[in-house]
Protein backbone atom coordinates (compact mmCIF):
# COMPACT_ATOMS: atom_id res chain seq x y z
CA UNK A 1 0.00 0.00 0.00
CA UNK A 2 2.95 2.33 0.65
CA UNK A 3 4.14 1.78 -2.93
CA UNK A 4 0.65 2.47 -4.30
CA UNK A 5 0.38 5.66 -2.23
CA UNK A 6 3.78 6.79 -3.49
CA UNK A 7 2.70 6.05 -7.07
CA UNK A 8 -0.48 8.08 -6.66
CA UNK A 9 1.47 11.03 -5.27
CA UNK A 10 3.84 10.83 -8.25
CA UNK A 11 0.81 10.73 -10.55
CA UNK A 12 -0.56 13.91 -8.97
CA UNK A 13 2.74 15.68 -9.58
CA UNK A 14 2.78 14.56 -13.22
CA UNK A 15 -0.91 15.03 -13.92
CA UNK A 16 -2.33 17.52 -16.38
CA UNK A 17 -5.34 18.24 -18.51
CA UNK A 18 -5.02 16.78 -21.97
CA UNK A 19 -2.64 18.94 -24.00
CA UNK A 20 -2.94 19.24 -27.76
CA UNK A 21 -0.81 20.83 -30.46
CA UNK A 22 -1.60 20.84 -34.15
CA UNK A 23 -1.03 22.45 -37.53
CA UNK A 24 -3.82 23.37 -39.95
CA UNK A 25 -3.39 24.81 -43.44
CA UNK A 26 -6.14 26.02 -45.76
CA UNK A 27 -5.70 26.58 -49.49
CA UNK A 28 -8.58 27.98 -51.52
CA UNK A 29 -9.58 29.67 -54.75
CA UNK A 30 -12.87 31.59 -54.62
CA UNK A 31 -14.95 33.33 -57.25
CA UNK A 32 -18.32 35.08 -57.00
CA UNK A 33 -20.45 31.93 -57.07
CA UNK A 34 -18.03 29.01 -56.84
CA UNK A 35 -14.76 27.92 -55.32
CA UNK A 36 -12.49 25.03 -54.39
CA UNK A 37 -10.64 24.43 -51.13
CA UNK A 38 -8.10 22.04 -49.63
CA UNK A 39 -7.67 21.78 -45.87
CA UNK A 40 -4.88 19.76 -44.21
CA UNK A 41 -4.68 19.23 -40.46
CA UNK A 42 -2.46 17.18 -38.15
CA UNK A 43 -2.15 17.06 -34.41
CA UNK A 44 -0.93 15.16 -31.38
CA UNK A 45 -2.32 15.18 -27.87
CA UNK A 46 -1.44 13.59 -24.55
CA UNK A 47 -2.10 13.87 -20.85
CA UNK A 48 -1.17 11.88 -17.73
CA UNK A 49 -3.99 11.27 -15.27
CA UNK A 50 -3.70 12.19 -11.62
CA UNK A 51 -5.48 8.95 -10.71
CA UNK A 52 -2.67 6.84 -12.14
CA UNK A 53 -4.46 3.49 -11.70
CA UNK A 54 -6.16 1.99 -13.58
CA UNK A 55 -6.48 4.70 -16.28
CA UNK A 56 -3.14 6.35 -16.79
CA UNK A 57 -3.13 8.58 -19.86
CA UNK A 58 -4.65 10.07 -22.98
CA UNK A 59 -2.59 9.48 -26.14
CA UNK A 60 -3.63 10.40 -29.65
CA UNK A 61 -2.47 11.30 -33.14
CA UNK A 62 -4.82 12.72 -35.76
CA UNK A 63 -4.37 13.56 -39.48
CA UNK A 64 -7.14 15.01 -41.64
CA UNK A 65 -7.44 16.05 -45.31
CA UNK A 66 -10.50 17.68 -46.90
CA UNK A 67 -10.86 18.59 -50.59
CA UNK A 68 -14.10 20.25 -51.69
CA UNK A 69 -15.78 22.33 -54.32
CA UNK A 70 -18.74 24.65 -53.81
CA UNK A 71 -21.36 26.43 -55.88
CA UNK A 72 -24.02 28.92 -54.79
CA UNK A 73 -26.80 30.47 -56.88
CA UNK A 74 -28.98 33.53 -56.10
CA UNK A 75 -32.72 33.65 -56.78
CA UNK A 76 -35.38 36.40 -56.58
CA UNK A 77 -32.90 39.21 -57.25
CA UNK A 78 -30.50 37.90 -54.62
CA UNK A 79 -33.05 37.58 -51.82
CA UNK A 80 -32.60 33.81 -51.68
CA UNK A 81 -29.37 31.87 -52.24
CA UNK A 82 -28.78 28.12 -52.33
CA UNK A 83 -25.38 26.46 -52.11
CA UNK A 84 -23.89 22.97 -52.19
CA UNK A 85 -20.38 21.77 -51.38
CA UNK A 86 -19.44 18.17 -52.26
CA UNK A 87 -16.23 16.96 -50.64
CA UNK A 88 -13.88 14.04 -50.15
CA UNK A 89 -12.50 13.53 -46.64
CA UNK A 90 -9.63 11.31 -45.48
CA UNK A 91 -9.07 10.90 -41.75
CA UNK A 92 -6.46 8.99 -39.76
CA UNK A 93 -6.53 8.49 -35.98
CA UNK A 94 -4.70 6.41 -33.42
CA UNK A 95 -5.07 6.41 -29.63
CA UNK A 96 -7.92 7.22 -27.23
CA UNK A 97 -8.79 8.91 -23.98
CA UNK A 98 -8.57 7.11 -20.62
CA UNK A 99 -6.08 4.43 -21.66
CA UNK A 100 -5.32 1.82 -19.00
CA UNK A 101 -2.07 -0.03 -18.33
CA UNK A 102 -3.49 -3.11 -20.05
CA UNK A 103 -4.34 -1.03 -23.17
CA UNK A 104 -0.83 0.39 -23.42
CA UNK A 105 0.89 -2.98 -22.81
CA UNK A 106 -1.32 -4.86 -25.30
CA UNK A 107 -0.17 -4.15 -28.85
CA UNK A 108 -3.44 -5.64 -30.17
CA UNK A 109 -5.59 -3.32 -28.06
CA UNK A 110 -8.65 -2.07 -29.92
CA UNK A 111 -7.88 1.44 -28.66
CA UNK A 112 -4.45 1.49 -30.27
CA UNK A 113 -5.57 0.08 -33.62
CA UNK A 114 -5.17 2.80 -36.29
CA UNK A 115 -8.36 4.17 -37.80
CA UNK A 116 -7.95 5.29 -41.39
CA UNK A 117 -10.75 5.96 -43.85
CA UNK A 118 -11.97 7.98 -46.81
CA UNK A 119 -15.49 9.08 -47.69
CA UNK A 120 -17.56 11.33 -49.93
CA UNK A 121 -19.94 13.87 -48.43
CA UNK A 122 -22.08 16.92 -49.10
CA UNK A 123 -22.88 20.17 -47.29
CA UNK A 124 -25.96 22.27 -48.11
CA UNK A 125 -26.71 25.92 -47.35
CA UNK A 126 -29.66 28.31 -47.63
CA UNK A 127 -29.59 32.08 -47.09
CA UNK A 128 -32.56 34.47 -47.17
CA UNK A 129 -32.18 38.27 -47.15
CA UNK A 130 -35.65 39.80 -47.72
CA UNK A 131 -34.52 43.45 -48.04
CA UNK A 132 -31.32 45.52 -48.00
CA UNK A 133 -31.99 47.88 -45.07
CA UNK A 134 -29.83 46.54 -42.19
CA UNK A 135 -29.38 43.40 -44.33
CA UNK A 136 -31.37 40.97 -42.14
CA UNK A 137 -30.15 37.53 -43.18
CA UNK A 138 -31.49 34.12 -42.20
CA UNK A 139 -29.27 31.09 -42.76
CA UNK A 140 -29.65 27.31 -42.63
CA UNK A 141 -26.77 24.83 -43.00
CA UNK A 142 -26.98 21.05 -43.24
CA UNK A 143 -23.49 19.62 -42.78
CA UNK A 144 -22.55 16.04 -43.73
CA UNK A 145 -25.94 15.41 -45.35
CA UNK A 146 -27.15 11.91 -44.48
CA UNK A 147 -23.96 11.25 -42.42
CA UNK A 148 -20.58 10.85 -44.10
CA UNK A 149 -19.17 7.34 -43.68
CA UNK A 150 -15.40 6.93 -43.90
CA UNK A 151 -14.57 3.54 -45.41
CA UNK A 152 -11.44 1.83 -44.07
CA UNK A 153 -8.52 2.27 -46.42
CA UNK A 154 -4.84 1.33 -46.18
CA UNK A 155 -3.98 3.05 -49.44
CA UNK A 156 -3.86 6.81 -49.02
CA UNK A 157 -1.20 9.43 -48.48
CA UNK A 158 -2.01 9.41 -44.74
CA UNK A 159 -1.05 5.71 -44.59
CA UNK A 160 2.53 6.80 -45.32
CA UNK A 161 2.77 8.37 -41.84
CA UNK A 162 4.90 6.26 -39.50
CA UNK A 163 2.07 5.78 -36.99
CA UNK A 164 -0.07 4.01 -39.62
CA UNK A 165 2.54 1.92 -41.46
CA UNK A 166 2.14 -1.85 -41.50
CA UNK A 167 -0.92 -1.95 -39.27
CA UNK A 168 -4.38 -3.36 -39.77
CA UNK A 169 -6.72 -0.36 -39.89
CA UNK A 170 -10.33 0.20 -38.86
CA UNK A 171 -12.86 2.79 -40.01
CA UNK A 172 -13.11 6.13 -38.18
CA UNK A 173 -16.47 7.10 -36.75
CA UNK A 174 -18.92 8.56 -39.31
CA UNK A 175 -19.20 12.35 -39.61
CA UNK A 176 -22.71 12.92 -38.27
CA UNK A 177 -25.25 15.12 -40.01
CA UNK A 178 -25.64 18.49 -38.29
CA UNK A 179 -28.29 21.16 -38.79
CA UNK A 180 -27.43 24.75 -37.85
CA UNK A 181 -29.61 27.89 -38.17
CA UNK A 182 -28.57 31.51 -37.82
CA UNK A 183 -29.57 35.16 -38.16
CA UNK A 184 -27.61 38.39 -38.61
CA UNK A 185 -28.22 42.12 -39.06
CA UNK A 186 -25.84 44.90 -40.12
CA UNK A 187 -27.15 48.23 -38.75
CA UNK A 188 -24.03 50.10 -39.97
CA UNK A 189 -22.79 49.01 -43.37
CA UNK A 190 -20.29 51.21 -45.18
CA UNK A 191 -16.57 51.67 -44.82
CA UNK A 192 -17.24 51.36 -41.13
CA UNK A 193 -19.56 48.47 -40.25
CA UNK A 194 -21.21 46.75 -37.30
CA UNK A 195 -22.74 43.27 -37.55
CA UNK A 196 -24.67 41.33 -34.92
CA UNK A 197 -25.32 37.62 -35.40
CA UNK A 198 -26.73 34.64 -33.55
CA UNK A 199 -26.82 30.91 -34.25
CA UNK A 200 -28.42 27.74 -32.93
CA UNK A 201 -26.12 24.78 -33.55
CA UNK A 202 -26.72 21.04 -33.91
CA UNK A 203 -30.50 21.37 -33.75
CA UNK A 204 -30.92 17.72 -34.74
CA UNK A 205 -28.42 16.28 -32.24
CA UNK A 206 -28.76 15.57 -28.49
CA UNK A 207 -26.22 18.27 -27.71
CA UNK A 208 -26.37 19.85 -24.20
CA UNK A 209 -28.57 22.96 -24.33
CA UNK A 210 -25.79 25.27 -23.09
CA UNK A 211 -23.62 24.35 -26.12
CA UNK A 212 -26.25 25.06 -28.80
CA UNK A 213 -26.45 28.90 -28.84
CA UNK A 214 -23.71 31.08 -30.33
CA UNK A 215 -23.50 34.78 -31.15
CA UNK A 216 -21.11 37.59 -31.95
CA UNK A 217 -20.72 41.33 -32.42
CA UNK A 218 -18.28 42.44 -35.13
CA UNK A 219 -17.11 45.96 -35.95
CA UNK A 220 -14.43 47.47 -38.10
CA UNK A 221 -13.27 49.50 -41.09
CA UNK A 222 -12.78 48.31 -44.66
CA UNK A 223 -11.64 49.76 -47.97
CA UNK A 224 -10.19 48.36 -51.18
CA UNK A 225 -6.72 48.26 -49.59
CA UNK A 226 -7.11 48.19 -45.81
CA UNK A 227 -9.38 46.17 -43.53
CA UNK A 228 -9.33 46.13 -39.72
CA UNK A 229 -11.98 44.30 -37.67
CA UNK A 230 -12.60 43.08 -34.15
CA UNK A 231 -15.16 40.65 -32.76
CA UNK A 232 -16.52 39.39 -29.43
CA UNK A 233 -18.63 36.28 -29.22
CA UNK A 234 -20.00 33.29 -27.36
CA UNK A 235 -20.06 29.67 -28.53
CA UNK A 236 -19.71 26.09 -27.24
CA UNK A 237 -20.28 27.40 -23.74
CA UNK A 238 -17.36 29.85 -23.73
CA UNK A 239 -16.35 33.34 -24.83
CA UNK A 240 -14.44 34.13 -27.99
CA UNK A 241 -12.59 37.16 -29.35
CA UNK A 242 -10.52 38.10 -32.34
CA UNK A 243 -8.86 40.88 -34.30
CA UNK A 244 -7.90 40.94 -37.97
CA UNK A 245 -5.91 43.41 -40.07
CA UNK A 246 -5.30 43.38 -43.81
CA UNK A 247 -3.19 45.59 -46.01
CA UNK A 248 -0.69 43.74 -48.16
CA UNK A 249 -0.62 40.96 -45.56
CA UNK A 250 -3.50 39.43 -43.61
CA UNK A 251 -2.89 39.02 -39.87
CA UNK A 252 -5.39 37.38 -37.53
CA UNK A 253 -5.38 36.65 -33.79
CA UNK A 254 -8.32 34.82 -32.26
CA UNK A 255 -9.35 32.62 -29.34
CA UNK A 256 -12.43 30.46 -29.05
CA UNK A 257 -13.84 27.24 -27.57
CA UNK A 258 -14.38 24.13 -29.68
CA UNK A 259 -15.17 20.46 -28.97
CA UNK A 260 -12.18 18.25 -28.27
CA UNK A 261 -12.13 16.25 -31.52
CA UNK A 262 -9.05 14.15 -30.76
CA UNK A 263 -10.42 12.50 -27.62
CA UNK A 264 -13.96 11.40 -26.79
CA UNK A 265 -14.15 13.55 -23.66
CA UNK A 266 -16.88 15.81 -22.32
CA UNK A 267 -14.94 19.02 -21.80
CA UNK A 268 -14.25 21.41 -24.66
CA UNK A 269 -10.87 22.98 -25.35
CA UNK A 270 -9.81 26.60 -25.77
CA UNK A 271 -8.02 27.27 -29.05
CA UNK A 272 -5.63 30.16 -29.72
CA UNK A 273 -4.99 31.02 -33.37
CA UNK A 274 -2.45 33.26 -35.03
CA UNK A 275 -2.48 33.24 -38.82
CA UNK A 276 -1.09 35.29 -41.66
CA UNK A 277 -1.52 35.24 -45.40
CA UNK A 278 -0.80 37.09 -48.61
Amino acid sequence: SDQIDAGLELGKLMSSRTGYVGLRTNHYFAQKRWGIALSLQSGIGTGIHSNILPEIADIGVSVDADLRGAYAHPFLDGRVSLGVAPFIRTRGQIGAANLSISDVSNKDSEYLKPKLGTGLGLDFGLMVRPFKVWSPTFGLAIVNVGDTHLKASEDSFISKFEAFKGSEVASPQPLRQLVNAGFSITPIDGRGFVRVSGELREINRPTPAELKPAGSVEAGFRSSIVRATGALGWGNGGWSAGVEARAFLKLRLATYIEPNLLFARKENQRVWVFSFGI
